[in-house]
């Protein structure tokens, strides 16, 4: 029930603030979301209870064997070599940070909803250079 009242509060939030910037209601699996919204906005649901599980990044194709981290910053301070300097404009980054959005995004119907087209691209090179 908690889960339930915390999504409408999402609802609600995202549906009073057209205005501002960001802010993209979008329904998603029978939801109105943000479709530009943070980590925590996605884990209402993806935390396994309503919806799979971030663990299930790529369907075990994430070389780091689970998730990827999110809410850390673009790049890594001390790791700027390892990275491409400039992401792709379909990866997205939230005040410069690696997010939920930065790899999905919830307009494409393709199953996870992958920010590029993965048959033509490899996801992880938009931004890692190996």
């Amino acid at each position: 029930m908690l889960k339930i009242l915390f999504l409408f509060s999402l609802v609600l939030v995202v549906s009073s603030m057209p205005g501002v910037a960001g802010a993209e209601p979008i329904q998603h699996h029978g939801y109105v979301v943000n479709a530009q919204g943070n980590s925590r906005e996605c884990l209402a649901c993806h935390d396994g209870s309503m919806a799979k599980a971030v663990s299930s990044c790529l369907n075990g194709r994430c070389p780091v064997g689970g998730s990827h981290p999110v809410d850390t910053p673009y790049p890594p301070a001390g790791h700027e070599g390892e990275y491409v300097a400039t992401v792709s404009g379909s990866i997205r980054l939230l005040n410069g940070q690696v997010t939920c959005i930065s790899c999905h995004n919830l307009q494409n119907p393709q199953p996870d909803h992958p920010s590029v087209d993965l048959a033509t691209t490899n996801l992880c090179l938009n931004c890692h250079r190996k």
